[in-house]
């Protein structure tokens, strides 16, 4: 692909803002409704679903950043939690996986190191993310219903953990 001559490659503004846009499906008049956009961080790397009204639980999306991790829930205020970090490196969430049965809900996310995070709502309906465990970088994982974690490499390398307890 090249562009024509006379037009100008297009260059990447430092000063350009990402904008994470919510959208909602209505069952009511079947059809997909913009719940909402919010400004966010630039240094953006991923984003995970929080399951919602179907698991008894409240909903959002989690958006990890540099170092950091954004809250927007359904409803209410969202949050900034920090990821734990190794000294003098700051946490970039590369792939995540979660898990969901009613009334709770835990996401994993991997960063850059290996460093898997353990992130959940408390008693206190407070997000929480704690260190869990180091595994080879993986491009995808799931954690699948019997327990076990599975995950996906580059050059078609996969391995399976087990979960001994949620």
């Amino acid at each position: 692909f090249k562009v024509p001559k006379d037009e100008k490659e297009p260059l990447f503004d430092k000063k350009e803002e990402k904008v994470l846009c919510l959208y909602e499906m209505d069952s009511n008049i079947n059809c997909i409704v913009k719940r909402g956009e919010h400004k966010i961080s630039a240094s953006c790397s991923h984003i995970a679903a929080v399951p919602g009204p179907l698991y008894d639980c409240q909903g959002g999306v989690l958006v990890f950043c540099n170092g950091y991790v954004q809250y927007f829930p359904k409803s209410g205020e969202q949050s900034i939690i920090p990821i734990p970090c190794r000294k003098g490196t700051t946490s970039i969430i590369l792939s995540s996986a979660n898990y969901c049965k009613v009334g709770t809900w835990f996401i994993l996310a991997q960063n850059q190191f290996g460093d898997l995070f353990l992130i959940k709502k408390d008693d206190d309906d407070q997000i929480t993310v704690d260190y869990f465990d180091t595994i080879d970088v993986v491009s995808s994982m799931v954690i699948l219903k019997q327990g076990f974690l599975a995950t996906f490499g580059e050059s078609n390398s996969y391995k399976f953990y087990s979960i001994s307890s949620f």
